[in-house]
């Protein structure tokens, strides 16, 4: 999932350039698909599935428009055109990369970043008090 954080500026670079058009102004910030899953689970014709990257993607030549993926997402990010489900985040990472003020944060990398966080906080209390010296 991606997140803005509070640099966003509203310029909508992230909107314009996703190619699922899964983002939305929400109080003038960006907002998207929290790739939770529900769209996948719902559909009858197992359209949709699950990428490499965490992300879901629709198969157009199973799916037939009927828009229970729609009703089904808790965010009401899935809209149908003309047939066409959008709003499902591929996890793709336009999104991130066309954003100037760095606003797009994916999420996994904030997960990463605690995890590393946490793993050097862990080694200098084990040196601090004297257990497993010189811990690396």
């Amino acid at each position: 999932m991606y997140l803005t954080t509070n640099k966003c500026d509203g310029q909508g670079d992230c909107i314009r350039n996703c190619p699922s058009e899964a983002i939305r102004f929400v109080d003038n910030k960006a907002f998207s698909c929290m790739c939770c899953g529900a769209c996948f689970e719902a559909c009858p014709n197992h359209a949709i599935f699950k990428n490499k990257y965490g992300g879901y993607v629709v198969d157009r030549a199973k799916c037939n428009g009927c828009g229970v993926c729609e009703f089904t997402c808790p965010i009401e990010s899935i809209h149908l055109d003309d047939g066409i489900v959008k709003g499902i985040c591929s996890r793709c990472g336009v999104c991130e990369d066309v954003c100037t003020k760095k606003a797009r944060v994916d999420t996994d990398n904030l997960v990463l970043d605690k995890q590393k966080v946490l793993l050097n906080s862990l080694k200098m209390v084990a040196n601090t008090v004297g257990f497993g010296a010189g811990v690396k």
